[in-house]
């Protein structure tokens, strides 16, 4: 059995992907829940998403750190290069 809160509280941070974050589809969410766990558990949060629809408000109460979008390959890695060097 995996303890996520357990596991996430012991990571220097949370990363959660989405094809597409905007409001509308937020609440409920996977994205939603994981950034809620981690604001609680003081774990900052970055997102990477193909398309970010999200307004900075809604961003600002997930409490993500970074938004980077990405939809393809390249842009993936790039993501990931840049996530390293912020963790």
């Amino acid at each position: 059995p995996i303890d996520f809160d357990a596991r996430m509280r012991r990571a220097r941070a949370l990363v959660v992907g989405a094809e597409r974050l905007e409001e509308r589809t937020l609440a409920g969410s996977p994205v939603f829940e994981l950034a809620t766990r981690a604001r609680q558990a003081g774990v900052p949060a970055y997102a990477v998403t193909a398309n970010n629809a999200l307004a900075p408000f809604d961003a600002r109460i997930l409490d993500l750190q970074l938004i980077i979008e990405a939809s393809s390959t390249r842009a993936l890695a790039n993501a990931g290069r840049k996530l390293a060097t912020l963790a």
